[in-house]
């Protein structure tokens, strides 16, 4: 079972208006799912991210709801951004306006990455969600791209390899990370 949201009572971490970065199970060790996260309330939220649904061709760009912090195939959720003017505007508002930002990136390995990536992957697509949102001053500062996906896939590493050490496969918990120091809110 995931861990419940109402155990990170420490303020940051599951604060609503936040934006994650979610690395989730795909049955490979090392290998991940990766999408953003906003938070909504300390359980609910709604994920945006690139799927060719476990393989299909092609890619497609989706959000919707999601209960992040319950998922049994989340490993990491960890905190890179925030939506500045959270509670200003409602959180559909919020929510619809992260959307218009990221439906319009291209489905496809930007130029940039293709000689570390040589195949559009959910990967390619959060590196260029990143690098757009830091572009735009709004939501996520990254001027580093390269170390945050290094930083995360280490944390989702360290966070299977615990699950394995405490026998807990089958139900893995929802780490919530701390924040990195390779990504922050705008100010």
């Amino acid at each position: 079972m995931a861990i419940s949201a109402d155990a990170f009572e420490n303020g940051y971490l599951l604060q609503p208006g936040t934006i994650f970065a979610a690395l989730c199970d795909t049955g490979d060790l090392g290998k991940y799912h990766w999408l953003l996260y906003l938070c909504i309330t300390r359980r609910t939220g709604y994920k945006f991210h690139a799927t060719n649904q476990m393989g299909s061709i092609p890619w497609k760009y989706e959000y919707g709801p999601w209960d992040g912090p319950q998922s049994q195939r989340c490993i990491t959720l960890t905190p890179i951004g925030r939506v500045e003017d959270w509670g200003v505007r409602s959180p559909q508002a919020c929510v619809d306006d992260l959307h218009s930002i990221l439906r319009n990136i291209p489905l496809t390995t930007p130029a940039v990455d293709k000689t570390t990536h040589d195949r559009f992957t959910c990967r390619t697509w959060f590196r260029a969600a990143i690098r757009k949102m830091d572009g735009m001053q709004k939501y996520v500062q990254c001027p580093d791209v390269d170390m945050l996906e290094e930083k995360l896939a280490k944390m989702a590493m360290a966070a299977e390899l615990m699950n394995a050490r405490d026998n807990a496969l089958a139900n893995p918990p929802t780490r919530i990370m701390k924040p990195t120091e390779f990504a922050a809110a705008w100010d």
